[in-house]
């Protein structure tokens, strides 16, 4: 099975690919928002189509005290994908030097979870 990671953020979405044969994350990537909010969709369904991706990781970010604007805002962009599941991405942000850093480490921490 084929992964895309996500690392959704207002003016960045990190992109990561992995498999659950090798279970080894890479980054792909980084979409801007800076065009609009419109032309980030088909870009992302591009990438999904051309990688042959069977299921999308989606970080899903929470406070201390739960539920975020941020949260919210990344739960309504996962609903325009069909196979997504949410990870929990707290702190992969301070850990990662970019979104596509913080992507990959969102789809390998899924990815060691199936071992």
């Amino acid at each position: 099975m084929k992964y895309l990671g996500i690392d959704y953020g207002e003016k960045h979405i990190g992109l990561a690919i992995g498999n659950d044969a090798l279970k080894i994350a890479t980054p792909f990537g980084i979409v801007h928002h800076n065009v609009g909010a419109g032309h980030v969709l088909p870009k992302i369904q591009k990438i999904i189509q051309e990688q042959k991706i069977d299921k999308i990781i989606i970080g899903l970010p929470k406070g201390f005290r739960g539920e975020t604007e941020q949260t919210r805002k990344t739960r309504d962009f996962a609903k325009n994908f069909d196979n997504f599941e949410f990870a929990d991405e707290r702190f992969t942000s301070k850990i990662a030097q970019n979104h596509a850093s913080a992507a990959t480490i969102i789809l390998q921490d899924y990815l060691d979870m199936l071992r």
